[in-house]
């Protein structure tokens, strides 16, 4: 009987010694959440109106009535960043010569959620006495980031 016992201990630890060097196959999850894309409209452009050669540089706030306005459509929980430019825009007039638009301001920014209205100003160099006159344009560019 005794020779039986052992007989049995040494097959249960043999069983014990082979289940710890076993591999197992673990279930893990996957997620993936689709945001909705931004979408934007500018409403209105930035306009320093009317300038004359040899004017002082020119500033148009956030509230004033040249801003530039853009409706932007987002989701309505994640929150996002809005920053304005940091560089200065090149204007390139219609007969020739440039201008520089910078010092941006955009309102609002920094983090945000939903839908928003960005009111966006800047500052018009000062302009040359032998400025070519004409219609001068460029672009600027106001980054959106999901976080």
């Amino acid at each position: 009987m005794k020779l039986g016992k052992i007989g049995l201990l040494i097959g249960v630890a043999g069983f014990a010694l082979s289940q710890e060097s076993s591999a197992f196959d673990v279930l893990g999850n996957i997620e993936a959440v689709v945001n909705q894309n931004f979408t934007f409209t500018e409403t209105q452009a930035l306009n320093f109106g009317s300038n004359v050669q040899g004017d002082v540089a020119k500033t148009v706030g956030v509230a004033d009535a040249g801003r530039g306005v853009i409706q932007v459509t987002a989701d309505p929980v994640r929150p996002y960043t809005i920053t304005p430019p940091n560089t200065p825009s090149t204007l390139n007039g219609s007969t020739g010569g440039t201008l520089t638009v910078d010092q941006f301001v955009a309102d609002p920014t920094g983090q945000v959620t939903g839908n928003q209205t960005i009111n966006v100003g800047a500052t018009l160099s000062a302009i040359a006495s032998d400025q070519p006159a004409g219609t001068y344009t460029g672009t600027y560019v106001i980054t959106l980031q999901y976080q």
